[in-house]
């Protein structure tokens, strides 16, 4: 009953510090984000608000720079840009959105393979820089965050099979 409490206190614990992440990088978001901003991000951005305003995934009044991207973070800013018009505001949302959809992601997968807990005490280390790459192309620009997570979901259904 003792070690099950602990258990509770300590994912209460680490679902506190996600929490404290993801608000941490929208933070910087807002307070940073414009003077990060490239091709990427504007592209992105402009992308879901054409998408916003078509009502659609696909695009055809977009030309598409290297790959068609249907399952991407402009689903996510799409829908962001249907309620929100200005492009700070909307980055901040969409990033707090998908890195929380990472980390749930991150904790489907974990729980899929049946572990326990131990697994779920890394998930803050998915939010956490660990190189200046990650930190720029999947925590503060969320480019991998829609790939990444589709692998975690699909390795954790492929787990959950009954073979």
């Amino acid at each position: 009953m003792k070690a099950e409490a602990t258990d509770n206190r300590r994912i209460r614990m680490i679902i506190w510090v996600l929490i404290l992440e993801v608000l941490s990088f929208s933070f910087l978001n807002w307070k940073f984000g414009g003077m990060h901003l490239d091709s990427d991000d504007s592209a992105e951005l402009r992308l879901g608000e054409v998408l916003s305003r078509e009502g659609g995934v696909l695009s055809d009044n977009w030309y598409y720079s290297t790959e068609l991207r249907v399952l991407y973070s402009q689903l996510v800013t799409s829908n962001v840009f249907r309620f929100r018009s200005g492009w700070r505001t909307v980055r901040v949302i969409s990033t707090a959105i998908l890195l929380s959809f990472l980390v749930a992601s991150f904790l489907y997968l974990c729980r899929s393979l049946n572990l326990g807990n131990r697994l779920v005490l890394l998930a803050p280390l998915i939010l956490w820089p660990f190189s200046r790459t990650y930190l720029d192309i999947v925590l503060f620009g969320t480019y991998y965050v829609a790939p990444i997570s589709i692998i975690f979901i699909t390795l954790g259904l492929c787990l959950n099979r009954n073979v």
